[in-house]
Order: structure tokens, then C-alpha cells, then sequence
């Protein structure tokens, strides 16, 4: 007796661990990636996290602007008022699990296509 459909099964779990681990690890995501459209009209009145910042009076020309925004009182409490987030540990936190969700999600379908 044939198992119909057996080896292609096998192939698409081998797709799957290679796309598994190609998303492991550490990755550089760009803000606006991270802090995409949907996320920010699902989580805050704003449809940008550019339009966020400028509206909380903030300005990021760098990537050290950017780190010193998780010591700034002022832009935490924006958050906690502009936002469905306490925090802007929490709002990462969140936007960074979306998108893990989504970089599984992605390996899945391109895995059983």
C-alpha cells in the first residue's frame, strides 16, 4: 500500500525547518516595518509611527535618538495616552511579536505552498 502524497509532505516539513531557521536569531527590522500601518491604526490614532513621533513633538535623527526614547518620561506618558499601551516597552514589545507572527506565518505558507 502507497501513501499518496507522502514525499511532498516531507519536502514542504524540510522547507519548513529551512525557513524555520532562517528566522531565528536576531533580526534589524526598520521602524516603519516594526510600526507598520495596520499595527499603528489597530493600536494608536496614528497611521504612521513618523506621524506619532512629530505629533508628541519628538524628533529621531538617529539611532541614538531613537535608543534615548526608552528613557523619556514625556513620550512614555504620550504613549499611555495615545495608545492602547501603558508604555513604550509595552508598545515595542508588542509590535515585535506581531511581527515574529507574522515572519512564522509567512515561513508556513511558503512552506506549503
Amino acid at each position: 500500500m502507497k501513501i499518496e502524497g507522502f514525499d511532498k509532505f516531507q519536502k514542504q516539513l524540510k522547507d519548513l525547518e529551512r525557513n524555520m531557521k532562517k528566522i531565528g536569531g536576531e533580526h534589524i527590522v526598520p521602524l516603519n516595518e516594526l510600526f507598520n500601518t495596520r499595527f499603528m491604526r489597530t493600536y494608536t490614532q496614528y497611521s504612521s509611527f513618523e506621524e506619532m513621533l512629530n505629533a508628541s513633538g519628538n524628533e529621531i535623527e538617529s539611532q541614538s535618538d531613537l535608543d534615548s526614547l526608552s528613557e523619556n518620561l514625556e513620550w512614555d506618558l504620550f504613549v499611555s495616552q495615545n495608545s492602547r499601551f501603558r508604555s513604550w516597552e509595552a508598545m515595542k514589545i508588542a509590535a515585535g511579536k506581531e511581527h515574529g507572527q507574522k515572519m512564522l506565518n509567512d515561513a508556513v505558507k511558503r512552506a506549503f505552498r
